[in-house]
């Protein structure tokens, strides 16, 4: 300090101010983000390209030959069967499972109309059936 005559007196005083620099923004909380559910993918079913016969009527003693095509992820079996005209079924192959693409022939012994099935299936995604329908005249 100094008196008017610009001389200093008493003990020297001094004051330190510090200003601080800008403060940062508050740290925004980040709001809940919402996430679509995730829908898992399962294998697809199998498909039948496929099934026919070289005739849908035919007579007695004849033969019928039926062609297919199939396929599909992890696929179990692969079967085909025929309905006899009295109601019985027949599994072909001695039921063993049959490749894709495939034929079988069938020798026509009696009259009546037969439906010959090919049903495919998969591990995980079911079973798909198609049908070819003979008739069989004398």
């Amino acid at each position: 300090m100094v008196n008017g005559q610009n001389a200093p007196f008493g003990t020297r005083v001094w004051v330190k101010i510090v200003v601080p620099g800008a403060q940062p923004p508050p740290t925004a909380v980040p709001s809940p983000t919402t996430i679509p559910p995730v829908q898992p993918t399962l294998p697809t079913g199998p498909v039948i390209n496929y099934f026919q016969s070289n005739a849908n009527a035919v007579s007695q003693g004849n033969v019928v030959t039926l062609s297919w095509s199939f396929s599909g992820q992890s696929l179990a079996s692969a079967r085909l069967t025929r309905t006899n005209p009295d109601g019985t079924q027949t599994p072909l192959y001695g039921g063993a499972d049959v490749n894709s693409p495939g034929s079988y022939d069938d020798l026509t012994m009696i009259p009546g109309v037969y439906t010959y099935s090919l049903s495919v299936s998969s591990e995980f995604g079911g079973t798909t059936v198609q049908t070819v329908t003979i008739t069989v005249n004398p």
